[in-house]
């Protein structure tokens, strides 16, 4: 097994306020692919953005328990209402070795389409590097808390994410 593999998010439009977080040392199309395949998925899952990372599976579960109070089920990888914090989260990982926005369907990049202009820019509160006061914590039931600790605080993978 290598070190090096991808953390994905995942859509699907009749799951419309859900993500699909999950890792594969594969191509995350070629696993969204796999995912569309059952009889009881009514629609193919989309890739929406992926990292490439060292440490793939602890990443993984990093975000998943950063991402814990919007998780519908502890014994999947579903989320509602994540996918904005899901991809900050992502971009602004600093171990990772790449980041890939998919615009699939969407015809404009990800953080237009999204309204969130901001996503990218080096001032944005998710960048590692901002101040303490400024900088995002983790979601609750939907919204932001007031920022106080960086994202990259739970990146421990001590414990069970369930």
């Amino acid at each position: 097994m290598s070190d090096f593999g991808f953390v994905y998010v995942l859509t699907n439009e009749y799951m419309p306020d859900l993500v699909k977080i999950g890792c594969t040392e594969r191509s995350p199309a070629a696993r969204a692919d796999e995912l569309s395949k059952p009889s009881g998925v009514p629609a193919p899952f989309v890739v929406r953005c992926y990292i490439e990372v060292r440490e793939f599976q602890a990443v993984e579960k990093a975000l998943h328990k950063w991402l814990n109070a919007l998780r519908i089920n502890p014994s999947r990888e579903f989320f509602e209402d994540a996918l904005l914090d899901a991809v900050r989260w992502m971009f602004w990982h600093p171990q990772r070795v790449s980041f890939t926005d998919c615009t699939i369907p969407f015809d404009e990049p990800i953080e237009v389409a999204l309204g969130v202009s901001s996503l990218y820019q080096l001032d944005n509160p998710w960048h590692p590097q901002a101040e303490a006061s400024t900088q995002a914590q983790a979601p609750v039931s939907g919204s932001m808390v007031a920022p106080s600790d960086c994202p990259w605080s739970c990146a421990s993978t001590e414990g069970s994410d369930a």
